[in-house]
């Protein structure tokens, strides 16, 4: 969706939830993540990125901070280590409001990615940039 278009359709329902549109489509991370937390977090964005769409991150939505909003469809996306039933539940009341399309929790736990490669890309990335 265009900015343009994304402004007329949700303009006032994104202000309603609180939402600044200063840093939109940019990647933030809280301090507690950990790797594949940040990882999955930057593909959810990368891929609303490409599809065009228009995102939050670390975005304030009532009593919570949600990892990813997207700003076009009103979806929010939380990536849990470990959800269970009772950490779903309180997400989902944590983040309910008439405007909120969706809430998708996305359990790590049922992903499948190999851990070790992705701490190996990282030190490599890491060693190459010279960053210690």
């Amino acid at each position: 969706m265009s900015w343009d278009i994304l402004l007329r359709r949700n303009y006032p329902k994104i202000k309603q939830l609180g939402i600044d549109l200063n840093g939109v489509n940019t990647l933030r991370f809280d301090g507690n993540e950990n790797l594949e937390h940040k990882l999955i977090k930057f593909l959810i964005c990368h891929n609303l990125f490409e599809a065009g769409h228009h995102f939050m991150t670390e975005q304030p939505i009532k009593e919570a901070i949600c990892d990813v909003i997207d700003l076009d469809t009103l979806i929010i996306y939380e990536i849990e280590a470990n959800a269970t039933l009772s950490k779903s539940k309180e997400k989902l009341e944590a983040f309910y409001h008439p405007y909120i399309e969706d809430i998708v929790i996305i359990d790590l736990r049922k992903l499948s990615f190999d851990r070790l490669e992705i701490v190996t890309l990282s030190d490599e990335v890491r060693r190459f940039c010279n960053v210690k």
